[in-house]
């Protein structure tokens, strides 16, 4: 499992304020391509003004996008090679005919979108969407309260980021209230390196966590000082608010 893996599941010019006209679709289009060329000099003047909001934006939903598909790998891998791992899928409905057709490989990938389906995971925020995934192979288990509540924040910043343009709405600010002074209703989101840091450092937090759930006795071997998910404040249990989606 590679928590630092590079993905991102939206670009810098999906959320940079476009010129009202259609971008060049040739590229004997000239004027249009100066026209490109200039308005993104302007941005990166923007962006170099405002401390590279912008870049700690997009690396912000990456952290989130790569805790996502961190965590469906391992879902995915535990399947694969725990000979007992099917037998926890019991609640799981499949479409025989889409399923016969699959490759091995195919198969496993289905059996783990259909069981997000059934644990309903997509309308859990923050941790409790992967802890859901991993509950019935045993993954899942409890964590320090301020990482819980970092990585809920973490998944309510993305929302904002994604699906709404990095403009502040009602949800977010009732959500994390914490963040109302900085971003009212209606405000752009400018995120900076100390929010990125923290994500970014929750993420691994996170990661440590469950590298040590799959395999206790190695982890220890291997990080001796290290004594994750068990000490001081935690908590196994649900999010603050009601379930939403958060795709």
């Amino acid at each position: 499992m590679w928590i630092g893996r590079p993905l991102v599941s939206t670009t810098a010019w999906s959320l940079v304020e476009k010129p009202p006209r259609e971008r060049p679709r040739a590229l004997g289009d000239v004027p249009h391509l100066m026209a490109d060329r200039v308005h993104m000099q302007q941005v990166a003047q923007k962006e170099r003004a405002s401390d590279f909001a912008l870049t700690h934006s997009v690396l912000i939903v990456s952290i989130w996008t790569a805790l996502e598909d961190a965590v469906r790998s391992l879902a995915y891998d535990w399947l694969c090679n725990d000979p007992n791992a099917w037998r926890k899928l019991d609640k799981v409905e499949i479409n025989l005919g889409l399923y016969q057709s699959l490759s091995e490989e195919e198969r496993a990938w289905y059996a783990i979108e259909q069981l997000e389906v059934v644990q309903k995971a997509p309308l859990k925020m923050g941790a409790n969407r992967f802890e859901e995934l991993l509950k019935p192979f045993g993954l899942s288990g409890p964590m320090p309260k301020e990482l819980r509540d970092i990585l809920f924040e973490l998944s309510q910043v993305r929302h904002v980021l994604v699906h709404k343009r990095g403009r502040s709405d009602s949800r977010l600010l009732r959500n994390c209230p914490h963040l109302a002074s900085r971003f009212p209703i209606g405000s752009r989101m400018s995120l900076t390196a100390e929010d990125f840091n923290r994500y970014q450092t929750a993420a691994l937090e996170y990661g440590f966590i469950l590298l040590e759930r799959v395999d206790p006795e190695s982890f220890k071997k291997v990080h001796p000082d290290l004594d994750r998910g068990t000490a001081g404040d935690v908590q196994s249990g649900p999010d603050v608010g009601a379930e939403q989606p958060d795709s």
